[in-house]
């Protein structure tokens, strides 16, 4: 039987700590989707096209990781797929009662559902998106975040701000 996990976000954009939790995650299940949401409650700063294309691009290499869009309820996105587990990434003591809060909100719609909570590399615990972005917007080098397709979509995106 297919072990199937989902890593919802909206990776706007895709960090290295993101990448390191999807390329553990593809060690242990045979699949991981990257369920990258659509993102209405923020304003985006890479459109979704764009960012389900970055993570394409930065995963070529894994036939197991995939990139998909969602939107709407995380369970019904997880039974649509046939998914048995959540991938979530836990950066500091700050993000764990949230997150629980988030799983048993999710284990009571969805009873079968697992959630695996995983820590990035500990170099890569203080990167977040909303700090990729802000560093980018006031021209800064946000090579050491983000894989290099990441950097060429989010200077693409920001050409006309910096």
């Amino acid at each position: 039987m297919s072990t199937i996990a989902v890593f919802p976000g909206t990776f706007d954009p895709l960090t290295y700590g993101h990448w390191d939790i999807i390329q553990r995650a593809a060690g242990v299940f045979d699949t991981v989707l990257v369920a990258v949401a659509k993102g209405q409650h923020k304003t985006p700063l890479l459109p979704l096209e764009q960012r389900l294309n970055v993570i394409a691009d930065v995963a070529a290499g894994y036939p197991n990781i995939k990139a998909q869009a969602f939107d709407g309820l995380l369970v019904n996105f997880l039974q649509l797929h046939q998914a048995t587990c959540v991938i979530r990434g836990l950066r500091h003591t700050g993000d764990v009662e949230y997150e629980v809060q988030l799983h048993d909100t999710h284990k009571q719609l969805y009873p079968a559902m697992e959630t695996l909570f995983l820590l990035p590399a500990p170099h890569y615990r203080s990167i977040s998106s909303t700090f990729v972005r802000e560093v980018a917007r006031l021209g800064g080098d946000i090579m050491p975040f983000v894989p290099p397709a990441v950097k060429k979509a989010v200077m693409l995106e920001l050409g006309g701000q910096r």
